[in-house]
Parts: C-alpha cells; structure tokens; sequence
C-alpha cells in the first residue's frame, strides 16, 4: 500500500495502516469532511486525532496523519 505527499509516492513498508484525520471546514473537491465513522482514508478522514489512536493495534507501526487545516 502506497500513497502520495505533494504528488511524490511514498512507500508504506510497516504492516501497519495509515490513518488520516482532518476536521478542516474547506475540503478538496472529491473529499468530504472529517468524521469518526469514516473510514479514515485520505478523502473521507477521521475527525480527532484521539479516535484515530484508538484505531491503531499495538505493535503494527500505524501511521497517523494530520491534514493541514486541522483544529
């Protein structure tokens, strides 16, 4: 599983999943606001960063991200 920063790909090489939370009011076309019953993708993130902890599993390396505009 990969996913791009600013068009450049990056690699996920840890067996753990990327998390993206933002609650920002302006959304990218295609994109929908933050919410913790998404699914915590890039274009349908989580809303707090506390929820996406609690979505990590020990010991997986999980990844969380926060979207700019994220209060």
């Amino acid at each position: 599983m990969g996913f791009t920063v600013r068009g450049l790909p990056i690699l996920q090489a840890q067996p753990g999943r990327v998390w993206w939370v933002g609650n920002s009011t302006t959304v990218l076309p295609g994109c929908v606001g933050g919410s913790d019953v998404n699914p915590g993708t890039y274009n349908r993130p989580l809303a707090t960063i506390d929820f996406a902890v609690g979505k990590c599993v020990a010991n997986q390396v999980d990844i969380i991200i926060v979207k700019p505009g994220h209060a």
